[in-house]
């Protein structure tokens, strides 16, 4: 009802970094002055002694990127990785580009990364180890695919 009345302004980046810093303080490893570039230190979710390096990136009024650094992710499988965009390589690190919201769904501007876009990381990475160990895929939702060039939308 209050939005109604009261227009909810877009988070800035300043404050998006400073509510993940209060938050993850402890996993943070890297946060960058310029835009949003943040690297976070993820414990596993099994029994395995192990951290994941999570990097979150964002521009100003774009939705936010959600990387993991491939290194970490020490694959058994061969097939393709369930719920990513692909690899990017940043600062000479290959890093896996990880699908864990539907922008035009899940997100928007008003949001904060630290209630939502670390935790449903944590979450991907969750799902990920089981799918590396047993090849199936719990986590649910959906990747939009790309469309075809030539596809005309009909009514």
């Amino acid at each position: 009802m209050a939005s109604k009345y009261f227009k909810i302004k877009e988070v800035s980046l300043i404050i998006q970094r400073e509510k993940i810093r209060k938050k993850w303080e402890k996993n943070i490893i890297y946060v960058s002055k310029r835009g949003l570039d943040i690297n976070l230190k993820i414990p596993s979710t099994n029994i395995e002694n192990k951290e994941y390096l999570l990097k979150v990136i964002q521009k100003q009024g774009e939705i936010p990127k959600t990387y993991i650094l491939k290194e970490n992710l020490n694959l058994k499988r061969q097939e393709r990785i369930p719920h990513i965009y692909g690899e990017d390589l940043i600062k000479n690190k290959k890093y896996i580009r990880i699908c864990t919201f539907l922008p035009s769904e899940d997100w928007n501007n008003k949001k904060n990364i630290s209630d939502t876009v670390i935790f449903w990381a944590v979450e991907w990475i969750y799902y990920f180890e089981i799918w590396n160990v047993c090849g199936v895929w719990n986590g649910g939702g959906k990747h939009p695919r790309k469309r075809k060039k030539n596809h005309k939308k009909f009514k």
